[in-house]
């Protein structure tokens, strides 16, 4: 659909203390960095931003 779209990235937050602050760092990280900005530009008028916490186990407990 967009030619440009904006990739997702994936940060390693290894100083946030919950899911929950992890989530925070994400959506302040989105306004911060104006990623829903080449969006904008190509007139999209509703732009979802969401902040993903994944909680991850060591591979030997998988």
């Amino acid at each position: 659909m967009f030619q440009n779209m904006v990739r997702g990235w994936f940060v390693e937050a290894e100083d946030e203390e919950t899911l929950r602050d992890t989530v925070r760092a994400a959506l302040k990280q989105i306004e911060e960095k104006c990623y829903a900005s080449v969006l904008t530009e190509k007139g999209v008028k509703n732009i979802r931003k969401y902040g993903f916490a994944v909680l991850q186990y060591p591979s030997h407990l998988l």
